[in-house]
């Protein structure tokens, strides 16, 4: 018998030990006894084989099933780097690249993955499309690369509304399913030639390159490209290694690029600058309607699009009827007693919610800071803005689209919808652009806009949001960008109409001075209460010890600067264990740019 290590798909950081009766090479994907009741694991051998004695036999359990021939070695090199550089455990990787539809149990039909050719020391071969139309990126990356095209958007919407856009240019598409068992027919097209462009989104990130396929990867800047469930890593970070260091020709699309991208192609031109005359920065002096927000020139503009028979869109990153509840007494606002993010009320249900970890009670009848038991309503919420709407424009169709509404609750809502019509909500409103004209978004309070959970980034996630409304979707060369401001000659405001060149060429400039990504790594780590000391000592090992840069303590935890070329992984096993989740969100984030 041979003892060999096992890493199952999991949160597993390394491997355990299992038997097996002859070695097995590394990679090779099993079926393995897990816990107590012996429920069976997928994982993959980690280790070389060792014959052992026989006084451990009775220790171990032995593997279940062998399931086939080696994992793609791309895939498998990506388990190990990003653990290292990502800080992500070995076992989360594997349970996201590994394609078991291939080792399901199918005697009849085999899948021979390729073997592919992996080396550390290759340059990229990666090219850029700097086009701030999303159709214009995609038709250049089918003219540049052609038939063999794995085509990534961060949405699935995207996706598809950019493969029927190929399919009309005559191309053969394939969407890239979600079920492992269409996943296996639709590889079994690829290798057959029955496809020339795969179109998919995170999922389609991690299948298996047959030979001679290459990647364009749409929107690379997009924060979608960072999953919000635990942990959060950059899947564009994975695909562009994992491309690397297997040959496979990269092309990256930007609408607003990200700052990486950014410096590998500071001397391309911008491409269209005629968007400055599409924009309109509005004081909402003056204005009317729920708490001020609707300016003169909104409800001008919008009507002027309404009578046209046009899509219009008002985008508000609130819920509710009121932002927030504050005391009169104190001045404070209710705060969420997890994260202590302000609280958000939705009037309808008497119900607060926490915008960031999605925790939510009962309005409170007394302020838990001074006892007072007077609230007033803080900044208006979406719900107040479409009740207004509505008065507003009678002669039209207003919908009102929440952010947590279901994909399925979407589509009814939009079914049967045809211009002209206005659409309230957050910002995933601007997904209708893909299905209509829009010729007129408007964001009603833009200075609150830019959320930003790495902190520094904030100017940057605000104009690419202001870039999404202007660009994304059909026909967009003839929309009008509204952006309601009481600041508008600062911050990110002033590049709407100079373009992203002359914001990256100050923003660099100022990363570079205060030491922030993309020349440093910053790691945010959330720490439930009970461990604040025990982080606190090992973080100060680590900075004396000059593991780390610096760190510094904040309402959620730490966050910590780590120098560019840091290894996480070893930075993560110097933290106390476990590093739990806590509420909804991740313990750990990282950020590099």
């Amino acid at each position: 018998m041979f003892t060999l290590g096992v890493l199952i798909a999991g949160p597993w950081r390394g491997p355990l030990t299992y038997l097996w009766d002859e070695p097995l090479e590394e990679g090779v994907p099993v079926k393995v006894p897990l816990g107590r009741g012996g429920r069976d694991a997928f994982g993959v051998v980690t280790v070389s084989s060792l014959e052992t004695s026989i006084g451990v036999l009775g220790e171990l359990k032995s593997i279940s099933k062998v399931l086939g021939s080696p994992l793609p070695q791309d895939l498998w090199y990506l388990v190990g780097w990003s653990s290292k550089w990502l800080g992500i455990p070995m076992g989360k990787v594997l349970e996201l690249v590994a394609p078991r539809w291939v080792y399901q149990d199918k005697p009849s039909a085999p899948i021979l993955l390729p073997r592919v050719d992996i080396r550390e020391d290759r340059k990229p071969l990666m090219e850029h499309v700097l086009l701030p139309s999303d159709h214009d990126r995609v038709l250049e990356a089918a003219r540049m690369y052609g038939p063999r095209l794995v085509a990534l958007f961060p949405q699935r919407q995207l996706a598809a509304v950019q493969g029927e856009l190929l399919r009309r240019e005559g191309f053969k598409v394939l969407e890239w399913p979600s079920s492992p068992s269409s996943q296996r027919k639709a590889y079994l097209r690829m290798l057959s030639g029955d496809v020339e462009v795969v179109v998919g989104s995170h999922g389609a990130a991690f299948l298996p390159f047959p030979p001679g396929w290459r990647v364009f990867m749409d929107d690379e800047s997009s924060d979608a490209w960072i999953p919000i469930s635990y942990p959060t890593f950059s899947i564009r970070a994975m695909v562009v290694e994992r491309c690397r260091v297997s040959g496979v020709q990269l092309l990256l699309g930007s609408r607003l690029p990200s700052s990486k991208v950014f410096l590998r192609c500071a001397r391309r031109p911008e491409g269209d600058l005629t968007a400055a005359k599409r924009v309109m920065l509005v004081k909402p002096n003056g204005s009317s309607g729920v708490g001020g927000l609707l300016s003169y020139s909104l409800i001008n503009n919008t009507r002027r699009a309404l009578r046209a028979g046009n899509v219009a869109l008002w985008i508000l990153d609130r819920k509710g009827y009121a932002g927030y509840l504050v005391c009169l007494d104190c001045g404070e606002d209710i705060k969420c007693v997890s994260c202590e993010a302000a609280m958000r009320l939705d009037a309808e249900s008497g119900v607060i919610r926490c915008p960031s970890c999605g925790d939510s009670r009962e309005s409170p009848e007394r302020c838990p800071i001074c006892g007072g038991p007077f609230f007033e309503m803080g900044r208006v919420g979406l719900q107040a803005v479409v009740e207004e709407a509505r008065q507003r424009f009678r002669d039209h169709r207003v919908l009102y689209f929440d952010g947590d509404m279901l994909e399925s609750q979407v589509k009814d809502l939009i079914k049967g919808a045809k211009p002209p019509f206005l659409a309230v909500g957050t910002r995933s409103v601007l997904s209708l652009c893909d299905l209509w004209d829009v010729s007129l978004a408007a964001w009603l309070e833009a200075d609150t806009e830019g959320f930003s959970k790495a902190g520094y980034d904030r100017d940057f996630r605000a104009l690419s949001l202001m870039w999404e409304s202007l660009w994304r979707g059909k026909s967009p060369e003839g929309r009008t960008l509204l952006v309601q401001t009481l600041r508008p000659a600062r911050g990110w405001r002033r590049f709407l109409r100079s373009g992203w060149r002359r914001f990256w060429e100050l923003e660099i400039k100022e990363r570079l001075a205060l030491g922030m990504p993309p020349f440093t790594k910053v790691l945010k780590i959330r720490v439930e209460p009970s461990s604040l000391e025990a982080f606190r000592v090992a973080l100060a090992g680590l900075e004396s010890s000059g593991g780390i840069m610096g760190f510094a303590e904040d309402a959620e935890g730490f966050t910590v600067k780590l120098s560019r070329d840091a290894d996480v992984g070893a930075v993560m096993s110097c933290l106390p264990p476990p590093l739990r989740l806590t509420s909804k969100l991740p313990v750990v984030w990282v950020f590099s740019d």
